[in-house]
């Protein structure tokens, strides 16, 4: 069973993970959030250094059109996204989180939606042509 977490958009509103495994014995916080701009969206999180209870550096993954924190049933924290860049799924990712994304992951799918749309019937051929000779 998944359960979608929403609204941990920096370190501020971050969904933290308390007694999280620091090497062998100690145990800490780490904290996760969903990172959204022009560029799309990319998972972030951070782990507290349990010897001198500072935050170590976020580590930001790549960015996707976008995506939602997910809690599996094994209380570990995940990202779900649009499987596909296809139109369906795109709309079903919009419909199963209606009225919980931010305006940028809605105007990122969208576009996404409406470049799809362009694109249909748009075929491409390569044709092997004689390089250019520069003399």
């Amino acid at each position: 069973m998944k359960n979608y977490l929403y609204n941990h958009v920096n370190e501020e509103t971050a969904y933290t993970v308390q007694d999280y495994p620091w090497g062998y014995r100690m145990r800490t916080e780490q904290r996760y959030w969903i990172e959204s701009n022009k560029n799309g969206d990319r998972f972030v999180y951070q782990t507290k250094d349990p010897r001198t209870e500072k935050w170590c550096a976020p580590k930001k993954s790549v960015y996707y059109l976008a995506k939602v924190l997910v809690r599996d049933e094994n209380n570990h924290v995940k990202t779900s996204c649009p499987d596909k860049c296809n139109n369906e799924d795109l709309k079903r990712f919009l419909e199963t989180h209606e009225g919980k994304l931010n305006d940028w992951q809605v105007k990122n799918i969208n576009e996404k939606i409406l470049f799809n749309k362009m694109m249909e019937g748009v075929t491409f051929n390569i044709v092997r042509s004689e390089p250019i000779r520069i003399v």
